[in-house]
């Protein structure tokens, strides 16, 4: 049977610089039935390939009344074929007749041929061949060898695909009338009926004999009311009836007219003395007094510090705070590589002021004094402009207690820092043993 693709390509250019860029390739597209389809807004795809494992897409394409149009993107030279699907699902071609052919030029680029491989294979290969053999005669022609053995039998070839259903034949003629049957079962009670008419009226019969008295039957439904009778006579007074129930209180009345001033009553019994009133002013000052004597003197502190400036960009959360780092300007204090300031028995005073510079954060920041680790002081500051606000604590330390600075954003996204100004510093002072 011979084969026919479901879907063809033709193509009418070609010949094409590999390098060239700008030039197109024409293709038309058509269907089992030779009709041109056109792909316009309905292609999936659109490869190259030669190995099929690596496939190129082509995207730049123009659709032209009767086809399309597409450039060769940059590719190495080889042969390589075309396959478009379109949004319907059908794949073209069916066959893969249709290739590119990408070869080197003599001046070392590349050049592209666009050919069927049933041209190649038809035209220039055996052409080629039949040249080289007429002209090369001595190099094919040998010594007459023996006569070869009988090759072994072949292997019996595989089962052929199994035909097509045949045309379906005429219709035979009527066979003889067969011999009549057994008679059959007894079928099944079929079901009733439909009711028949009504029938005749039949003769009136004779009066029958007069039956026994029944029994009493329910009482009748109520009868409707009868007419209003006429109006009787006035009867006597009657008897003066018990007293009713109280009845509501009835509504208030309207406020009577004010009365005359009454007169003057006798004066009644002094009452208790009232609460005291509240204290009058505050008197001149006094005469100084006398000078007391000297108290001890105090313990002498001796003199610690640290002058120092934040520094660094805030990228934590609050689960994982950024450690800040500080810039020492002046110090008697340790700071080591973890920036934890080392601090020597005692009470110490801390103060930070911070100017913050977010570059596109508009979230919330946030900066800590933390003791050993554990945080006892915290300063939020909110806005999307410049975030500042200071910050002081006092605490008292053991032997071999530090401190640090740390800091953390509520939102992931943007960039914000102590930036490089002078205004984010920080202070460390002991003020007392």
């Amino acid at each position: 049977m011979e084969h026919r693709p479901v879907n063809t390509i033709q193509g009418h250019n070609n010949t094409i610089k590999v390098n060239d860029l700008s030039s197109q390739i024409k293709l038309i597209v058509k269907d089992g039935n030779d009709k041109t389809v056109s792909l316009e807004n309905k292609i999936e795809y659109f490869y190259l390939y030669k190995d099929n494992k690596k496939f190129f897409t082509v995207d730049d394409i123009e659709f032209t009344d009767d086809g399309l149009l597409f450039r060769i993107p940059p590719l190495r030279r080889g042969l390589y074929k075309i396959e478009i699907k379109d949004t319907d699902g059908h794949i073209y071609p069916a066959g893969d007749d249709v290739e590119i052919l990408l070869i080197e030029s003599f001046e070392g680029g590349k050049e592209a041929k666009f050919i069927t491989m049933k041209d190649s294979v038809l035209k220039d290969v055996p052409e080629i061949v039949i040249n080289y053999m007429e002209e090369n005669p001595e190099k094919f022609k040998g010594d007459k060898g023996d006569k070869g053995d009988k090759g072994d039998k072949g292997e019996k070839g595989d089962t052929g695909q199994k035909g097509e259903q045949g045309i379906k034949g005429d219709r035979g003629f009527k066979g003889e009338k067969g011999e009549k049957g057994d008679k059959g079962d007894k079928g099944d009670k079929g079901e009733q009926g439909i009711k028949g008419d009504r029938g005749f009226k039949g003769e009136k019969g004779e009066k029958g004999d007069k039956g026994d008295k029944g029994e009493q039957g329910e009482q009748g439904i109520k009868g409707d009311r009868g007419f209003k009778g006429e109006k009787g006579e006035k009867g006597d007074k009657g008897d003066k009836g018990e007293q009713g129930i109280k009845g509501d209180r009835g509504f208030k009345g309207e406020k009577g007219e004010k009365g005359d001033k009454g007169d003057k009553g006798e004066q009644g019994e002094q009452g208790e003395q009232g609460p005291a009133g509240e204290d009058g002013a505050r008197g001149p000052k006094g005469d100084k007094g006398d000078t007391g004597p000297q108290g001890p003197k105090g313990e002498q502190v001796e003199q610690a510090y640290l002058h120092g400036l934040l520094r660094g960009d805030i990228t934590g959360l609050q689960a994982a705070p950024t450690d800040v780092r500080i810039a020492t300007v002046d110090s008697t204090l340790t700071v080591d590589e973890n920036n934890n300031v080392l601090l020597d028995p005692g009470v110490w005073a801390i103060h930070l002021n911070v100017y913050m510079s977010p570059i596109n954060y508009d979230s919330s920041a946030f900066v800590s004094i933390f003791h050993n680790g554990n945080q006892v002081s915290l300063l939020s500051l909110y806005g999307d402009s410049q975030k500042r606000g200071s910050l002081s604590h006092v605490m008292k330390v053991k032997k071999g207690d530090n401190v640090s600075i740390k800091a953390y954003k509520t939102s992931s996204g943007g960039d914000v820092s102590f930036g490089a100004t002078a205004n984010n510093t920080i202070n460390i002072y002991k003020v007392g043993v």
